[in-house]
């Protein structure tokens, strides 16, 4: 678990304020929109504690603002690749260990400053020292860093990582500005030391709001919106008043997968699918789920398209089986259930009178688990269901794999190595090897791929992979939410592609504009 908004569903009310926006919608259309017309308006009820740019414990309005106002030497593109941002051009080594970067020339800070190498060595420097939860933080220590001239960094590898252009995706910030306290209610913040190079300079901070002014230097073009206000309300009630009452330009939710905004003549609704997994881990250390054929039996009854249909009518939001790197193909043929029962109670031997499923105390995960438990209870499995109220309860129990099944919603890494959820050494805690599948093949397969800088090689070695998994059944990864923006018909520029965070959707915002 990577962040606090990884197992986090909690946007769930979007549902209730968006049926409250079809009974006043009409009320909404027909008053006068007093905003201003160059400044977008985006609503959240996150509100920013802490603007670390580094920190991997964001809420949705820190990492929104992170977004805004820092750049990194590369950015993910919406198919999942690594493309330069800051960086102007890279060359690697035939071996993989050797990476040579090249920032853009004429890149400024937003206080006027040029960008060179020595922001990128404090950058780094930052990373290595002050976050050591960081999990890309053990890569750092082995990675030698050089700096040539003003414009080019040499990255030495110990070894060769394939996904390494991944983990230069951390936010640079300015060497010459001294690092303050970033806890925005301490006495000691200084809002002077938020300085980018984005396309968004932020002006401003309260309880209520940040205000952020365009940055007429941005190297992708001056963005074409002028201001951008990022409003924080106290309930949800307020954020679906607000919305009701057209005084919002944005805000993105989960919804469910039957909402349109067909009858809702000011908002339009963009999809995206985000790179997150609901899974069911089944324990492959305990009994009876050390068993390759158990496991098999159990996704047989799951992995079905009246499984599938079932959870989709449950489920309070928009879901897509499988997830971005295991592109869940369901079964299409009928299952013959007589038979699945009697293989399942063959393959089980001495049967436990209840097996345990944990999951957090989350509204839609129980929807979903109900109906797990409704189609395994049909073939005589029974459960005791454990729930976790908060996530400190859940790692005590994910930390001494006290479950027979978990059910966990997961934040998937930026690249699709599957290293540190599939790989046996990641069994034991802070791994997050949570089904502890344990397959020396498996293992290999990790990790010629992780080594391997060929494109097409390495996504050869992940479909071997995937195979392994799909034979092995050590869980079921069953969807990957899909969340709306919901956005006011007069901006032009979002679209829908896939998120790898939320912020995400705001890859492009230097070409959003108003139209009339």
């Amino acid at each position: 678990m990577e962040s606090k908004n990884s197992l986090g569903w909690n946007n769930l009310f979007y549902v209730f304020f968006l049926s409250c926006i079809i009974v006043s919608i009409a009320i909404a259309n027909n008053s006068n929109n007093s905003n201003n017309s160059n400044t977008f308006y985006e609503g959240t009820t996150d509100k920013p504690i802490n603007l670390d740019p580094f920190s991997k414990q964001k809420n949705q309005s820190e990492e929104d603002i992170g977004a805004l106002v820092f750049n990194g030497l590369f950015k993910i593109n919406s198919n999942g690749m690594p493309v330069v941002d800051l960086a102007n051009k890279w060359e690697i080594t035939p071996d993989g260990r050797t990476y040579t970067v090249e920032i853009k020339e004429n890149i400024f800070w937003h206080d006027g400053k040029i960008l060179t190498t020595k922001d990128i060595d404090h950058s780094i420097s930052y990373l290595k020292n002050n976050h050591a939860f960081n999990k890309n933080n053990s890569i750092w220590k082995n990675i030698s860093v050089y700096f040539n001239d003003k414009k080019t960094i040499i990255f030495h590898l110990q070894e060769p990582y394939a996904p390494f252009l991944s983990n230069l995706t951390f936010p640079i910030i300015p060497s010459h500005i001294p690092i303050n306290n970033y806890n925005v209610s301490s006495t000691d913040f200084k809002m002077h030391s938020i300085v980018g190079t984005g396309p968004f300079v932020i002006q401003s901070i309260s309880d209520k709001k940040a205000m952020f002014v365009r940055n007429g230097s941005y190297y992708l073009g001056v963005p074409k919106i002028k201001n951008f206000e990022l409003i924080f309300y106290q309930t949800k009630k307020q954020l679906s008043n607000a919305m009701n009452n057209n005084e919002l330009s944005a805000s993105i939710a989960l919804l469910p997968s039957n909402f349109t905004t067909t009858d809702h003549e000011k908002y339009k609704l963009l999809k995206h699918t985000m790179n997150e997994s609901l899974i069911l881990f089944m324990n492959n250390l305990r009994e009876p789920f050390n068993s390759v054929e158990v496991r098999r039996n159990i996704k047989a009854i799951i992995k079905s398209p009246e499984f599938f249909n079932k959870m989709r009518e449950n489920s309070l939001i928009d879901v897509v089986p499988g997830n971005l790197f295991h592109s869940y193909k369901w079964a299409l043929q009928f299952h013959n259930s007589e038979l699945i029962e009697q293989s399942i109670m063959k393959s089980l031997n001495n049967p436990k009178d209840a097996y345990s499923l944990v999951m957090l105390n989350n509204l839609n995960i129980q929807n979903i688990s109900e109906q797990i438990i409704k189609s395994l209870k049909n073939n005589k499995i029974n459960f005791d269901i454990k729930i976790a109220d908060n996530s400190n309860e859940l790692i005590s129990i994910i930390t001494n794999r006290d479950y027979d099944f978990l059910i966990l919603n997961i934040k998937n890494s930026l690249d699709p190595d599957p290293y540190y959820m599939w790989h046996t050494s990641q069994i034991i805690y802070p791994g997050i090897n949570f089904s502890g599948l344990n397959d020396k093949f498996t293992d290999s397969l990790i990790e010629d791929a992780r080594k391997n800088i060929d494109y097409y090689e390495r996504a050869q070695a992940y479909n071997e992979f995937k195979q392994r998994f799909n034979d092995l059944s050590p869980a079921i990864i069953l969807s990957h939410p899909v969340y709306s923006y919901i956005i006011n018909q007069s901006i032009s520029g979002p679209k829908n592609d896939t998120l790898f965070k939320l912020s995400d959707r705001f890859r492009d915002i230097h070409l959003w504009e108003f139209f009339k």
